[in-house]
């Protein structure tokens, strides 16, 4: 689909509020992305949703993470399954974006190839702000139900801008203060079934006023999955690397203030449980195991070095200059998926990190078919 516009929900009041008023206007579509997860869930895994559910809050323990560090978001995923009329259990498990999709591995014993997405940023020099971008790739069943979420607190003067589906708290975004984060799925590193589950790092991270504030609160909590997030104000911008027991910095400084990341680990070599699993599918289908290994060379490391390689050479130090790398069909950066199980490009978000006039560009599906929508905040 061509020339979409995203859709647009705006938020206020407490975050059960907040998460009522999401589920009602959007009933009907968050009903329809739940039951294609379901369908997709049922598929892959040869198995009742019900039966899967069980088994996922029996095997993991993410509920006291999140109780300690996000029971306000906690509370808005309550409202949103209240007004969608749903099941908590199943509008939870859609708040898990890289927990779910890692927890179904465990149960195939197999090393599928997760979200595919592509991180950038340049760090600002002189007048010209910092910027931050990704390409959000996805399963394609998800096309149809992007959403920017346009959030102001009750209780504070904090507004978001947060770019994700239907029925989902988050997926990336920034606040009115040029503070945002990106967030890339690394399958490789270590994962931990009581960390804080990533959707609620990301907008807990959008609570902060500053890239120092935001980067302390990522350091501070336990990480449930392996994920780089690059986050940034207008300040400075850091490329992190976290996982069940590490945050690692995946490279202080890239040539000339660039940044880019893909979906394997740069320098956290937390990776044991990884590690064991391929010894072990090794040893039982030596196939698959070259077959997975073929996938990340192909996918992840070589998207990794062009990116690399279009950044350092990039001359247009602009949002413009960003959006002409996301739409690369090379590598590709851009991808369009070939049908509901590939993944595409549900979107590309462009963030200026500037203190006093943020923006965030967004388009619904992939950039170089679609157009930017642009997003600003209200002035102080």
């Amino acid at each position: 689909m061509k020339n979409k516009e995203i859709k647009v929900l705006k938020l206020i009041g407490t975050p059960y509020e907040r998460g009522i008023a999401h589920g009602e206007e959007l009933r009907k579509d968050i009903q329809s992305h739940m039951e294609l997860w379901a369908e997709n869930t049922e598929k892959e895994l040869n198995m009742s949703v019900k039966d899967y559910l069980k088994r996922l809050y029996t095997k993991t323990d993410f509920l006291p993470a999140i109780c300690r560090y996000a029971p306000d978001i906690l509370d808005e995923v309550r409202g949103i399954a209240a007004g969608a009329n749903l099941p908590f259990d199943v509008v939870l498990a859609r708040q898990l974006s890289d927990e779910e999709p890692w927890f179904r591995n465990t149960i195939k014993y197999g090393l599928d190839i997760g979200s595919n997405c592509t991180s950038v940023g340049i760090k600002g020099k002189g007048s010209r702000q910092n910027i931050i971008a990704q390409n959000m790739d996805c399963p394609k069943y998800y096309d149809g139900y992007q959403l920017v979420l346009d959030i102001k607190e009750h209780d504070s003067d904090l507004e978001y801008k947060i770019f994700t589906v239907t029925g989902k708290v988050s997926l990336c975004g920034m606040n009115n203060y040029g503070v945002g984060i990106t967030c890339n799925t690394v399958l490789q590193l270590n994962f931990s079934t009581r960390g804080l589950a990533e959707d609620f790092v990301v907008r807990k991270s959008l609570q902060c006023k500053s890239y120092e504030e935001m980067i302390n609160f990522l350091n501070s909590v336990p990480h449930a999955s392996g994920q780089n997030y690059l986050l940034g104000g207008p300040t400075d911008i850091v490329s992190l690397e976290c996982s069940g027991n590490k945050k690692v910095v995946a490279t202080k400084s890239h040539k000339n203030g660039r940044y880019y990341h893909t979906n394997h680990n740069v320098n956290n070599d937390d990776t044991s449980i990884f590690d064991e699993a391929l010894l072990l599918l090794r040893k039982r289908d030596e196939e698959l195991y070259n077959n997975i290994q073929a996938r990340f060379k192909k996918d992840t490391y070589r998207r990794f070095e062009f990116a690399k390689d279009m950044m350092i050479s990039l001359g247009d130090l602009s949002v413009e200059g960003i959006k002409a790398v996301l739409a690369s069909h090379d590598a590709p950066l851009c991808k369009h998926g070939e049908d509901q199980s590939n993944n595409f490009t549900l979107g590309s978000i462009v963030m200026e990190l500037d203190r006093n006039n943020p923006k965030m560009h967004v388009t619904c599906g992939p950039s170089c078919c679609n157009p930017y929508q642009e997003f600003s905040f209200e002035k102080k």
